[in-house]
């Protein structure tokens, strides 16, 4: 039986053009999948399967083709990659973008593992919201359970009425209402993590306009101390998620 040779990318975009442009410059051949016919990685890929993320057939191709699958962003569905482990290795594993997808479910895992976090509850029916009346600390945020990022899916309340108003009005019925903290700045660490080891990428600091991220300073200008405590972080939530591949 002929060896398989292939890296599977779920996902064409930027970032998807650029890991296939490396891949291909380390004498690899990369597998794209995504539903738009024209996206960007899909025009240099060595196999350009144009499918959405579920399709069976697709999914079967991969399986089929390729040794290693991995994924361009955390919007692919989990449960593909669910499908896909069970034959093939798949970077990152599926519960880890279950988490990522999900507010709900990545607080609670930070939660879990000691990770600090605003003060946060769950709501995913009126039941749930009108146990909130009496809660203290406004003003919160409104966010979607799922998708929603450069302010989308996100409302600030600062009382019971705004949250109510703001609850019925919106299309998603899972959400979570998290305190509004008051930031001194943000910042992100990108991390390559591997069975045995993480490097770190130097630490970034992100200005925001419009709520839309606008550009990002590295190395961000935080403390040594800072500097060890976000990295301790990320090795415990890579550790916990058992995760391989590129964290931010």
């Amino acid at each position: 039986m002929q060896e398989k040779k292939i890296i599977a990318m779920l996902g064409g975009g930027q970032l998807g053009l650029m890991f296939t442009e490396k891949a291909q410059m380390m004498g690899e051949k990369v597998l794209i999948l995504d539903p738009d016919p024209d996206c960007p990685a899909g025009k240099i890929a060595d196999r350009f399967i144009n499918a959405d993320y579920s399709d069976s057939k697709a999914i079967q191709i991969i399986i089929d083709s390729c040794d290693v699958c991995t994924t361009e962003f955390e919007n692919i569905p989990y449960k593909t990659l669910e499908k896909l482990e069970k034959k093939i290795k798949v970077f990152p594993n599926s519960n880890a973008l279950k988490i990522a997808q999900n507010r709900t479910l990545e607080k609670s895992f930070l939660n879990k593992i000691d990770v600090p976090i605003a003060e946060y509850y769950e709501i995913n029916s009126i039941d749930q919201l009108e146990l909130l009346k009496d809660i203290k600390n406004w003003p919160y945020i409104l966010k979607t359970s799922t998708f929603g990022y450069d302010g989308k899916g996100q409302t600030i309340v600062s009382n019971f009425n705004e949250l109510k108003k703001s609850y019925t009005t919106q299309e998603s019925s899972n959400f979570v209402l998290e305190q509004k903290i008051s930031l001194k700045k943000e910042v992100s660490q990108i991390a390559a993590c591997y069975t045995n080891e993480i490097a770190f990428l130097p630490i970034s600091e992100n200005i925001h306009v419009n709520n839309i991220l606008h550009k990002s300073l590295v190395p961000a200008s935080i403390s040594q101390d800072s500097t060890k405590i976000i990295e301790e972080i990320t090795k415990n939530i890579a550790k916990k998620l058992n995760y391989k591949g590129i964290l931010c």
